[in-house]
């Protein structure tokens, strides 16, 4: 776990309809959701609005479009947060077994039944909703960030 110090991180899963999930250095699941901006000009400026709301965020970790990526990296910069990105496959890892990361789809309902399970155990005072994949790869991807990031000692069984 992270020091006393209020720090936060901000997991995107890329795309016109993007994934979000904040956490903080305590290893808390502080808020998730799902953004249609419909296009690149309205993720701009969505993205501005999303940083310029987090105070004392230090990463933000994004997987998919690196183009799209390149926006948050671009504006993260100007809030002094540092940008990973990170492949599906990476994260996904560490969470599926091989069978349940054959095909997208599958990759994709595993992901949403798992996050169900992870806001559950991360997010205690939330009764949690239902998920649309990219909000659910988002709050995986979190949890692989805060695990990489000393912020969680163990990544829990979502299996």
């Amino acid at each position: 776990m992270s020091s006393d110090a209020e720090a936060y991180l901000l997991a995107v899963d890329l795309g016109l309809k993007t994934g979000l999930a904040l956490f903080d250095n305590r290893g808390t699941l502080l808020w998730y959701r799902s953004h249609n901006v419909g296009s690149r000009a309205n993720l701009k400026r969505a993205v501005h609005t999303i940083l310029r709301q987090l105070t004392s965020l230090k990463y933000i970790y994004v997987e998919g479009d690196r183009a799209l990526g390149e926006i948050w990296k671009k504006e993260g910069t100007k809030v002094g947060a540092t940008l990973t990105f990170v492949s599906p496959e990476t994260w996904r890892e560490v969470f599926m077994y091989e069978r349940q990361m054959e095909d997208s789809k599958t990759a994709k309902e595993t992901a949403v039944k798992m996050a169900t399970r992870a806001v559950a155990l991360l997010s205690p005072n939330k009764s949690p909703i239902p998920l649309r994949h990219d909000t659910a790869e988002a709050i995986l991807l979190g949890v692989y960030a805060i695990y990489k990031e000393g912020w969680l000692e163990t990544i829990p069984d979502f299996g």
